[in-house]
């Protein structure tokens, strides 16, 4: 019976010392499981932490560029208007100064009633190109404002994540078409379509040559001005496409 006994205790000792044995190993394999689920919670924490900062980053980068941009427009537009303003002073004088000639010579005309033609005509001339150009100028003014509004939205959607490569050159080409189209209505706003007479009997087919030259100037500029129109439009459906919608931009 002892020796029954001790060979109990010996068994119980051992499947005790087994148990005890397979207890820490899998108390060891849950603490290395769970110090692997947490480094890899760190580890996306950490890669998610890095992904917001880099949005963050790129946003703030939009930011100063649009910054940048509306202020280079801004000092661009008050060096035009200053610039505008001088020569279209110094255009007016020479209108006048044009116009004053031409009242002396048509002056001498035997045929009064085409003399005030001739001066009728040579005033309209001038004052259709100043009101056209000034029009155009308007709108011009106008799709840079809507331009800015666009590049607001855009930058907007760069802070969420989206791709904004399409739409911020899209922007660029659009700025691009709108200057193009300023310089050559700055231009065209000094002008001078005063009628060159030559001799009476000529009069009417110089009135002609000025007003042909008007309409072909004109339809140069205007369109310039439609091409810029056309870029604008391009710029919002390029964002409105690559961006999944951009609000209610239009060039109306």
């Amino acid at each position: 019976m002892r020796h029954i006994f001790i060979a109990l205790l010996t068994i119980t000792f051992l499947v005790s010392s087994g148990c005890s044995s397979a207890f820490a190993q899998d108390t060891s394999t849950d603490t290395t499981r769970r110090e692997k689920v947490q480094t890899q919670a760190q580890e996306r924490k950490a890669n998610v932490q890095e992904r917001r900062e880099t949005v963050a980053s790129k946003a703030a980068e939009r930011k100063a560029n649009i910054q940048e941009r509306r202020e280079a427009i801004a000092s661009k537009a008050a060096e035009r208007r200053d610039l505008i303003k001088d020569r279209i002073a110094e255009h007016r004088e020479k209108i006048a100064s044009r116009t004053a000639q031409l009242k002396e010579r048509v002056a001498a005309f035997k045929d009064k009633r085409k003399a005030t033609v001739v001066e009728r005509v040579n005033t309209v001339l001038n004052k259709i190109n100043e009101n056209r150009t000034a029009a155009m100028d308007r709108h011009l003014a106008k799709m840079g404002e809507l331009l800015d509004k666009l590049a607001d939205r855009v930058a907007s959607k760069g802070e969420e994540g989206k791709d904004t490569t399409e739409a911020d050159a899209a922007i660029v080409s659009a700025q691009a078409a709108i200057d193009a189209a300023q310089a050559a209505v700055d231009a065209q706003a000094v002008k001078d379509y005063t009628i060159n007479v030559s001799t009476e009997s000529a009069a009417k087919a110089d009135a002609k040559t000025a007003r042909d030259a008007l309409h072909t100037d004109l339809q140069a500029v205007h369109k310039l001005v439609a091409d810029a129109k056309q870029a604008v439009s391009a710029a919002i459906r390029t964002a409105a496409t690559t961006l999944g919608g951009i609000g209610d931009g239009n060039t109306n």
